[in-house]
């Protein structure tokens, strides 16, 4: 809110003033943001006057002649950052010239990898303009116009290309899915708890608990509400995975199983991989325009994937106990090969 308050004189500039007169306002520039599929063109507007106070190294040329030097093009551009989850843009094309009167238009253009993604921009040449100065960004995405308002303090916007939300929510709905079956020590927890359930009954219960758990902290996580470091969630998701297997040997030693203690424990842990999961979220930086649906459809993804893993597990682990011999060799085999693995990632999460 105080943002928008903030912003709100300069968007009623922008609304106000003709666009010849904005490009020799002193300290205030503007340009806009065009996206149209991968490809995103980007014009800035500047003072001439302020440009050679901020690099005064480089001379502009007459103003008649409309040259700009090729360097000062390079070192404004230079300044302007464009990335996408993390991974820089790839400048296309970029130049300069001269607007008269007093002005200097400059141009860019760039190629993102991910189309539809969200993209964040960032115009670090505001730091060198004169104390005060404020850029006006248009942003034309499809049919949709929005206004950013940048100065020394918020030097950066996030961009969403326009996008009706089923196809969004069908993006995170795979993410979700490609998430949890490239997450091999979730898959450890999972089968870990599956080896010793031999009740449809019992699986259902675990199963549930873990996914309630799991679906609660990763909407706290993703809603900034509850955020614990990943230095301390990632050796306890690992944790996890070695509990389970000593819990599975435990109850072979003592010669019964307790089905009552098996749901809680994938709900406690499942609390846990949630901020798991919620880490893998936060990495795409998105904006809170998409949060909801992305929140919701990323989860619908967790569970559709977890929901095959144990789809195919279960029946397999049905057959096996049928044998004679799994109880006393298979059990405590596949239960040490979990553990093992486990201690493996807490030993090497711990020393990270």
């Amino acid at each position: 809110m105080k943002g928008g308050v903030r912003a709100a004189p300069a968007l009623l500039a922008l609304a106000l003033l003709p666009a010849p007169a904005l490009a020799h306002q002193s300290g205030l520039s503007y340009g806009t943001l065009s996206a149209k599929g991968d490809r995103l063109e980007l014009t800035l507007r500047l003072s001439a006057a302020e440009l050679a106070a901020a690099w005064p190294e480089l001379a502009l040329g007459p103003p008649g002649r409309g040259v700009v030097p090729e360097a000062l093009a390079r070192e404004v551009l230079r300044t302007v950052a464009v990335t996408q989850v993390r991974v820089a843009c790839l400048v296309a094309a970029g130049a300069g010239r001269i607007e008269p009167p007093d002005a200097v238009l400059f141009t860019e253009e760039l190629r993102c990898p991910r189309q539809g993604e969200p993209v964040t921009v960032r115009l670090g040449f505001v730091e060198r303009m004169p104390p005060g100065h404020v850029h006006l960004a248009k942003l034309l995405l499809g049919g949709r116009v929005e206004e950013r308002v940048v100065d020394a303090r918020h030097l950066g916007f996030d961009v969403v290309a326009e996008s009706s939300t089923s196809r969004q929510a069908a993006r995170f709905v795979l993410l979700g899915i490609g998430h949890i079956f490239t997450g091999y020590d979730h898959i450890a927890f999972l089968i870990g708890l599956l080896l010793a359930g031999s009740a449809l009954r019992d699986v259902i219960r675990v199963v549930s608990s873990f996914t309630l758990a799991h679906a609660l902290t990763l909407a706290l996580a993703t809603l900034g509400l509850v955020t614990p470091p990943a230095a301390l969630v990632e050796p306890l998701i690992a944790a996890s995975v070695v509990y389970v297997a000593l819990e599975n040997l435990l109850d072979l030693w003592r010669k019964r199983a307790r089905p009552g203690r098996r749901w809680r424990i994938a709900f406690g842990f499942g609390l846990v991989h949630g901020f798991g999961f919620a880490g893998a979220l936060k990495e795409l930086h998105l904006p809170g325009t998409g949060l909801a649906t992305a929140l919701f459809s990323f989860n619908l993804g967790v569970e559709l994937g977890q929901a095959a893993i144990v789809a195919m597990a279960f029946p397999l682990l049905a057959q096996l106990r049928r044998r004679p011999g799994f109880a006393g060799a298979g059990l405590p085999a596949g239960s040490l090969t979990v553990g093992a693995a486990g201690l493996v990632w807490l030993v090497q999460r711990v020393a990270w």
